[in-house]
């Protein structure tokens, strides 16, 4: 009997998220830090922070922080709402400000998608521990967002015909030898040589033709 035989069926979130371009180290700690000052049960509260406060976190001065809110207020994401199958590409804020005069800086995470803020922490506290720019497969950021919602050691099954729709793949790779070997192989080497996970899988065929696939996710020991 095969370790696979038992298992459960992968269960997407509603909402995946992920960044258009690379964020620096600062730039990470910097959004971190202003997840970490809002408060969950009134994400319309505009927040404030005093310079001095991020000066001593990042060891930076006051002209590179301001810097580094000019680079963050452009940053773009792209926001995937699966049961919707529509994408979105947004500001991760509504604004940041800061009054020189008085050391302080003032914002509010974009909250226009029903649940973001939520998501865009979950991302910046489990996601973005390694760097965006490793990954350079098509497909790559999309498993590695799903698998990182699997539960390490446990067994999942995902059919076909779901994976490409996750992946927004429709005429593409009819044969699936092509989408085996340009979006499967080719993520999970990536997946398991450049990030915290890795993760196996079994064919499940049916009438000789691959239907679907059993994966197990393993977290990296550091």
């Amino acid at each position: 009997m095969s370790n696979f035989d038992k298992c459960e069926v992968i269960n997407i979130p509603d909402m995946s998220i992920k960044p258009v371009n690379l964020f620096s180290n600062e730039q990470k700690k910097m959004i971190g830090l202003f997840i970490a000052a809002v408060d969950e049960n009134n994400l319309d509260k505009e927040v404030t922070i005093f310079f001095k406060t991020l000066t001593e976190c990042l060891g930076l001065t006051d002209k590179e922080i301001i810097k580094i809110f000019k680079l963050i207020n452009g940053q773009l994401l792209e926001v995937s709402l699966h049961n919707e199958r529509k994408e979105y590409v947004i500001n991760i804020f509504s604004f940041i400000s800061y009054d020189l005069d008085h050391k302080i800086v003032t914002f509010k995470f974009n909250n226009s998608i029903d649940g973001l803020y939520f998501k865009l922490k979950k991302v910046f506290q489990e996601r973005l521990n390694f760097e965006v720019s490793k990954l350079k497969g098509k497909y790559s950021w999309q498993v590695y967002e799903i698998l990182k919602n699997l539960e390490d050691g446990k067994r999942y099954y995902i059919s076909i015909e779901y994976l490409k729709y996750l992946l927004k793949i429709d005429s593409a790779y009819k044969l699936y030898a092509d989408f085996k070997r340009k979006a499967i192989l080719y993520t999970q080497n990536e997946i398991n040589n450049k990030t915290d996970i890795h993760f196996e899988f079994e064919e499940k065929k049916e009438d000789k033709k691959i239907i679907g696939l059993y994966i197990i996710v393993h977290k990296n020991l550091e």
